[in-house]
């Protein structure tokens, strides 16, 4: 297997106390890897730390085995990494193909200059960005809704369209935060339709979720973090029966979600 991500003792303090406590993990290309723990385990914090928003006290990060450790986040989409929000980055008033070139522009660049100066130049960067957005579209069967302002659109409809801005920089690992808040069934059902194609397709996803059932039942591998420490990691099957995961996360004498 291809190690997309990989952690080495990864630790974040502010001040006293430590949210984030020399965590290490890897992340295969094609596998669907879930990070959980209950409300204060740090999953944020980590996945800031993976992602770029902020800076590791302790240990390293390594992107398809390069270290990168304290890049900024517009340098790690640059190298395949994306990301979504749990609450939301999308522009209502835009359309969605607006929305998705957005997500397309980090790894291209035109100045005042050219589109005044060099007019061609600039055409091909826009074409360039618009052609990745189609591409992250069709990848999620959102084509059709292009021409819709994203306000328009139901709510698990907008989360879908931030995964497809995420790929518009051709992510080779997609950070997810808690996607399947504010979703009902139906729309959590397409949610995964929409994650196992990603994985299907060869992209390494690393989930956030307080959803159980869906971990459970889309996760490859789960890393459980209970106070910043990682306390257990395996398959979910594993997870579930851990002693430890049932007393810190799931709360039952039976290990059932």
């Amino acid at each position: 297997m291809t190690v997309v991500l990989e952690t080495l003792e990864l630790t974040k303090k502010f001040g006293g106390l430590v949210a984030v406590n020399a965590v290490s993990l890897s992340v295969n290309a094609g596998e669907a890897f879930a990070i959980i723990g209950p409300n204060g385990a740090g999953k944020s914090t980590f996945l800031n730390l993976l992602s770029g928003l902020m800076p590791p006290s302790y240990g390293d990060i390594f992107l398809n085995g390069e270290a990168v450790t304290r890049n900024a986040p517009h340098a790690l989409r640059k190298q395949g990494m994306a990301r979504t929000f749990q609450n939301g980055r999308l522009f209502p008033r835009l359309t969605v193909l607006e929305n998705v070139m957005a997500g397309a522009c980090p790894g291209e660049r035109a100045h005042l200059l050219e589109i005044f100066m060099r007019r061609k130049i600039y055409d091909k960067w826009q074409a360039t960005i618009a052609g990745r957005a189609e591409a992250a579209l069709r990848r999620l069967n959102l084509w059709g809704l292009r021409d819709k302002f994203v306000k328009e659109l139901p709510f698990g409809v907008q989360r879908n369209v931030e995964i497809a801005r995420a790929l518009a920089a051709d992510a080779r690992i997609v950070l997810l935060d808690e996607p399947a808040a504010g979703l009902n069934s139906a729309e959590r059902v397409a949610l995964v339709k929409t994650l196992n194609d990603l994985k299907n397709q060869g992209l390494a996803v690393v989930l956030i979720e307080h959803d159980m059932s869906l971990v459970m039942a889309w996760s490859d591998r789960i890393a459980v973090l209970n106070f910043g420490e990682k306390i257990a990691e395996g398959a979910p099957q594993e997870v579930r029966a851990n002693p430890r995961v049932i007393e810190a996360y799931l709360g039952t004498e039976d290990g059932h979600a």
